[in-house]
């Protein structure tokens, strides 16, 4: 079997679409493969990206697993010798038996799971703003259109709130330290819980994470609460507003309105996709995902595979 640097594309949906866009516009010079099972979407895939099919007489650099949720393991265990790294989709599985399993079959610093929201800049800048204030309390949403789940083969609290989850550890829950974790879910329909609410806080920061693929609107908000300030991030029109003091209404002085000092629009940061694909290139090239990075994907699916 050769090897040469190249990547192989497991499952030709949606979600590869995004990656393959990327690595064809900005990053890789290198070859691209591509398999799925459907062989028409496959052929399509090739034509649209100029990839070529997969070659079982190959080494691969990086295996990226898109397939739905409930293939991934087998997926790996199919194509895990074609490749040194890898990249699989979020969430990684659904249960602990297959977490436990997927970590014997592969190293976790050659792992990196698509957990795209570490990679929005938007999460940053609002640090940088937030500097030494302390932070009281976090409250999101992310919320997605039935519509929008008919693909997805997993709760919605492992779909979704698995990206807001790995930005909490990384930005405000330093070293995972936690007191509390809880959640609270609704709403099955099938197999499958379609609404949560998740409860976690440490010491000094309450946060709640509202997750539902039920709902008419697409939302996308945190909003942070320090000893200054009230930031509101909306990850859909990319902008961050800052209220700062209480001014009472002239009309009536027991109404308050909180004085919205500032709106940030953060359009010119760069695309998440493609930053994600630039630090995965970027952790092959050192030969190690980072430890940050395996502690806090451990983490996320711990907790939300045992609550």
């Amino acid at each position: 079997m050769s090897k040469n640097s190249s990547f192989l594309i497991v499952g030709c949906g949606s979600i590869a679409e995004i990656h393959a866009r990327v690595l064809k516009e900005n990053l890789v010079q290198e070859e691209v493969f591509c398999i799925d099972i459907n062989n028409k979407v496959q052929q399509n895939f090739i034509k649209k990206y100029n990839f070529k099919p997969f070659d079982p007489d190959r080494k691969y650099e990086a295996l990226l697993i898109c397939t739905p949720t409930n293939q991934h393991l087998k997926t790996l265990r199919d194509y895990k010798d074609y490749a040194d790294y890898f990249f699989i989709e979020k969430p990684l599985v659904n249960s602990n038996s297959e977490f436990e399993e997927m970590m014997s079959l592969i190293k976790p610093d050659k792992l990196y799971c698509g957990l795209i929201e570490l990679h929005n800049e938007i999460f940053i800048k609002l640090k940088s703003l937030i500097g030494k204030e302390d932070v009281i309390s976090i409250q999101i949403l992310r919320h997605s259109p039935e519509i929008l789940s008919e693909r997805v083969t997993s709760h919605a609290h492992m779909d979704l709130a698995i990206h807001d989850l790995s930005v909490l550890f990384k930005y405000f829950f330093k070293n995972n330290l936690i007191d509390k974790f809880e959640i609270i879910k609704n709403f099955k329909n099938g197999n499958f819980f379609e609404t949560a609410e998740i409860i976690i806080k440490n010491k000094s920061i309450n946060a709640n994470i509202s997750v539902s693929r039920k709902t008419n609107k697409k939302i996308r908000t945190w909003r942070v609460v320090t000893n200054k300030k009230t930031y509101e991030v909306d990850l859909i029109t990319n902008t961050i507003k800052i209220y700062d003091s209480i001014d009472p209404l002239k009309v009536d002085s027991e109404r308050f309105t909180q004085r919205l000092r500032e709106t940030l629009n953060t359009y010119s940061l760069a695309e998440p996709a493609e930053r994600q694909m630039e630090y995965f290139i970027e952790k092959i090239k050192k030969n190690k995902i980072d430890n940050e990075m395996v502690n806090i994907v451990k983490t996320c699916h711990l907790l939300l595979l045992n609550n």
